[in-house]
């Protein structure tokens, strides 16, 4: 991607292309290339099993911290995000279950009230998106999927902080194996 040429095609100046070419190398979605421009990044199937291993680790303390600190209207949200979620499995709407599971991973990161926690899950999140769409693609996957939220739900219910880190990281760690097995990948644990 070239500035110069993104500024025409959109006819605005270069300075917000710039500043938006920044935000997106930070957050590693490309690199800038001295005499090429921005090129997008990709992530090995290495990257991207330890990519996830961070975000279980991240995830599974923000579990820990929301029945810490997570507000009842907190709890509510992923109650309700629950049950949309439950519905649209039986209907079969993927596109919706993938975004409303997306926002029930960010209310429990938001209710453990650990800015860090949430902008470091965010930046990587980004980097993954494309793989965790693909993984709910998965014949029987958005079930489990299902099954694996109600347990994280009852835990963060409970309030029971152990075993929720414990429901978070098994979840993304599911999902990170059913992504990597599929491509030949072993060693999420």
């Amino acid at each position: 991607m070239i500035e110069n040429e993104l500024s025409r095609w959109f006819g605005i100046s270069r300075g917000p292309i710039r500043e938006a070419f920044r935000s997106m190398e930070k957050e590693g979605l490309i690199k800038m290339v001295p005499r090429k421009g921005a090129v997008v990044c990709s992530l090995s199937p290495e990257d991207l099993s330890e990519t996830y291993e961070i975000i279980s680790v991240l995830e599974g303390l923000a579990g820990r911290l929301f029945c810490e600190r997570g507000t009842k209207e907190d709890l509510a949200r992923l109650k309700k995000l629950y049950q949309e979620m439950e519905t649209r499995v039986k209907n079969n709407n993927l596109s919706k279950y993938e975004k409303l599971n997306r926002r029930f991973h960010d209310v429990f990161i938001s209710g453990s009230r650990n800015k860090r926690i949430k902008q470091i899950c965010s930046t990587i999140q980004k980097q993954i998106l494309w793989f965790q769409k693909v993984t709910l693609s998965y014949k029987g996957r958005p079930e489990i999927s299902l099954k694996e939220h109600k347990r994280m739900l009852d835990a963060f219910s409970k309030r029971d902080s152990e075993r929720a880190e414990h429901e978070v990281r098994e979840h993304i760690n599911r999902a990170a194996r059913t992504y990597l097995n599929t491509i030949g990948i072993r060693g999420v644990k």
